[in-house]
């Protein structure tokens, strides 16, 4: 789904991150249940 390329520059907020997630356990991970929605719609249309 995704590909990490070069890095471009350094982070300029020290709080984010990426973090990737067992697909498995998003549901219980996210707060907003559109965010679970859009995770599904993404993984359904890349199968």
């Amino acid at each position: 789904m995704a590909e990490l390329l070069e890095k471009v520059q350094e982070p300029f907020e020290d709080d984010h991150y990426i973090k990737w997630l067992d697909i498995d356990r998003v549901q219980e991970l996210l707060v907003h249940e559109h965010h679970f929605w859009a995770i599904c719609k993404v993984r359904n249309k890349a199968d």
